[in-house]
């Protein structure tokens, strides 16, 4: 299968999925976004050395946590509040744990946008308004960036 066909593929199952997500809102999406954050920190992890198995599993949990949490609480100075606890058990984590710490920034990456995600979700008017649009300026800057990548060579 080709590479454009596994992306259609894929656009095909998860596009909808988002948008369902999206449009419901509540825990159903906030459960999503913290999925799809950890697949992100883990992803992150991977790519900057960190390879042991413990360490993926407390950055994976440390995002689901934090999503979540800013989900049930939906205020801006508790948000901060959870925020700060949660960076500091990273932070003590990649002091504990290895060198090349690099890793650990995917955890701050990851929670970020998921925090951020469920923030703009738990706006009544806009939110969906709004998601849907960050949705498809990902989608359209990805596509972009496959055909031009195709385009100059790449692979």
């Amino acid at each position: 299968m080709s590479e454009l066909a596994k992306r259609v593929l894929s656009a095909l199952v998860l596009a909808p999925l988002a948008l369902f997500a999206a449009w419901t809102g509540g825990l159903v999406a906030a459960l999503l976004v913290a999925l799809l954050s950890v697949l992100v920190a883990i992803e992150w992890m991977r790519m900057t050395g960190c390879t042991k198995t413990p360490l993926l599993a407390a950055g994976a949990a440390l995002v689901f946590a934090y999503v979540i949490l800013i989900a049930l609480v939906l205020d801006g100075a508790q948000s901060v509040l959870i925020g700060a606890g949660i960076a500091a058990l990273a932070v003590l984590l990649a002091v504990i744990a290895a060198p090349g710490r690099w890793w650990v920034a995917g955890i701050f990456y990851a929670g970020a946008l998921g925090g951020a995600l469920v923030l703009i979700l738990g706006k009544a008017a806009p939110g969906f308004e709004a998601i849907v649009l960050i949705f498809l300026i990902v989608w359209m800057t990805d596509i972009a960036a496959y055909f031009g990548g195709r385009a100059m060579g790449g692979p």
